[in-house]
């Protein structure tokens, strides 16, 4: 199932709705878009880091709206999460050739390193400035 996520004003507008937000960086964030969304500044592809936003904060990002205090959560434990942990790339390589089999089929979802500095930075950004995060699939 596709996922676009947005990030969202803390505050409802006049007709009661949430604006769509989008916070100025030095430099660009660069994440994986989708047809609806952006490359990280004001939206992502969610389905493509659900897996590992789920797996460092224990929150999916398929939820219809996750309130700032959540965001804040999430970027705390992205940022206390260091990418080769993660990913057991600091561990010694196996012996066994077919010990590297099964890593390739574990890395299947893995994100590159700067994707992961990226998808860190945007959620710091956006939770120092009060954004809600949107689902919409």
């Amino acid at each position: 199932m596709g996922l676009d996520s947005f990030w969202l004003e803390p505050e409802k507008n006049d007709k009661g709705e949430y604006d769509t937000m989008e916070v100025e960086t030095d430099e660009p964030i660069q994440l994986c878009g989708g047809m609806m969304s952006g490359s990280g500044c004001g939206s992502f592809r969610g389905k493509v880091y659900d897996d590992i936003v789920d797996g460092v904060t224990g929150e999916s990002l398929y939820q219809e709206m996750i309130n700032n205090e959540t965001v804040r959560a999430m970027a705390d434990a992205l940022e206390a999460t260091d990418y080769d942990t993660y990913y057991g790339l600091d561990k010694p390589k196996q012996s066994n050739p077919l010990d590297d089999i099964d890593d390739v089929f574990a890395g299947s979802n893995q994100i590159s390193r700067e994707e992961f500095a990226d998808l860190q930075r945007m959620f710091r950004l956006y939770a120092d400035a009060g954004a809600n995060l949107h689902g919409w699939w």
